[in-house]
């Protein structure tokens, strides 16, 4: 059965648009009539068995990943996560040459694998452009069900309204190799230029990197930073809801300024301690909007989490802080003092499995702190890509529950003591 499969392999640009388009994350398509739909976090499948002729055809369509911009390396890495991985598929795959066309480059490999005793094959087709890699996967048992397959394959097309929405367009991962999470609640994180894009089926939210809360954007929070950080995309066309006391809210109706678009957008905006954090959520309309978010906006901040890799790690991190209290006489209200704490942490992993920690500070009186400094070397392994381990002064084993937070044009190394959860560590890159 592997010939006729082969054949249709790689008509992915076709378009055709007789039967009733969905779309999927960047995907638009028509799925074969009458299959079972079944939605997860991280795709959408179609399928369908025949009891009588024991026969089955599974189509499912995965959500993007960042793109190495090499077709090659991400039909392997695709191949590798989801056909191996996850569908145990053990035999290499034939591979069709790639073919481009509107700035995307398609790849197909298929494979035969047994599914319940039964001979089966599984087709990988994989899209590449746009620093974006959207995978197709096809599993089959049975002849029949190839023009199904081809006929969904011929429909596929980019997802236009999320194509060309300028809001997504940034393609700056801040140097993390793992650039995408998929998180178990259906959501997927990508950095972006301004913010961490957010996406889950026809939802989008921007979690705009932090800003400073200051007597500017106190005057009249939620304009200026609607104004400042959103509305160059979209125009605010019916406000339903606002608040400017305490809580800094605004949803409504709005057009995309690029295409004319119309959705409906909400934000929120969380100030605290000097700094805001502006939580932006798109929805197709305003029941869905209430249906998926129902008020949870700042929720979803802490999606802004990313896998740490060995090679993200190379170089020195390092971490500053400090406090002091001045101390006054009672009676004569003048100054008799001041003690202060000042602390000073840095790691360093390098290329192999090489580790360096230097911790100094210095607290008490001023004019008589008492100082320390401790430093030791020893080795790193990531065991994870959300949790490291490495080896103290007495080469005994630490484990660190790890992961990249995104900032504005870089990352901060999060750190926290597997064992002894007090023990954290915030680390930026160090100059």
């Amino acid at each position: 059965m592997n010939r006729p499969l082969l054949c249709f392999l790689l008509l992915i640009m076709a378009y055709t648009v007789s039967a009733q388009k969905e779309s999927f994350d960047m995907l638009s398509f028509s799925p074969p009539k009458d299959w079972k739909k079944s939605t997860n976090g991280n795709n959408v499948s179609y399928s369908r068995f025949d009891e009588q002729k024991e026969s089955f055809c599974i189509i499912a369509v995965y959500k993007s990943v960042t793109s190495s911009n090499n077709v090659q390396t991400d039909f392997t890495n695709q191949w590798n996560e989801i056909a191996v991985k996850q569908m145990s598929i053990t035999a290499q795959p034939e591979i069709k040459p790639a073919v481009e066309e509107k700035g995307w480059k398609a790849m197909a490999g298929t494979a035969s694998f047994q599914y319940q005793g039964n001979n089966a094959v599984g087709i990988l087709t994989v899209l590449s452009g746009k620093n974006k890699t959207v995978s197709i996967l096809s599993l089959t048992n049975s002849q029949d069900y190839v023009p199904d397959i081809q006929k969904f394959l011929e429909t596929v097309d980019e997802n236009k309204q999320v194509q060309t929405d300028p809001v997504i367009a940034g393609t700056n991962n801040n140097g993390i190799s793992t650039a995408t999470t998929h998180f178990d609640d259906g959501w997927s994180a990508t950095p972006q230029d301004d913010y961490i894009l957010l996406t889950k089926d026809n939802f989008k939210v921007c979690l705009f990197y932090d800003e400073k809360f200051n007597d500017e954007s106190r005057k009249n929070t939620v304009d200026y930073y609607f104004q400042h950080q959103f509305a160059k995309y979209y125009t605010l066309t019916r406000t339903v809801a606002r608040s400017d006391d305490w809580h800094y809210y605004i949803e409504g109706e709005a057009t995309e300024n690029a295409t004319g678009t119309r959705c409906y957008v909400a934000m929120d905006i969380v100030a605290q301690n000097g700094t805001a954090r502006t939580v932006v959520a798109v929805s197709p309309s305003q029941a869905e909007h209430q249906k998926q978010f129902r008020d949870n906006l700042k929720n979803l901040l802490g999606h802004n989490r990313f896998g740490v890799t060995a090679q993200d790690l190379t170089g020195a991190w390092a971490a500053g802080s400090g406090s002091s209290i001045s101390y006054y006489d009672y009676y004569t209200n003048q100054a008799v003092g001041a003690s202060a704490v000042v602390m000073s942490d840095k790691f360093i992993f390098s290329s192999g499995s090489g580790f360096e920690a230097e911790f100094k500070g210095a607290t008490g009186m001023v004019g008589n702190m008492k100082t320390y400094q401790q430093h030791y070397k020893g080795t790193f392994s990531v065991l994870s890509p959300w949790q490291i381990s490495t080896t103290d002064q007495d080469n005994k084993t630490v484990v660190y529950d790890c992961w990249f937070e995104a900032v504005k044009n870089g990352v901060v190394l999060h750190l926290i003591n597997h064992q002894y959860t007090g023990t954290t560590f915030d680390l930026v890159r160090a100059k």
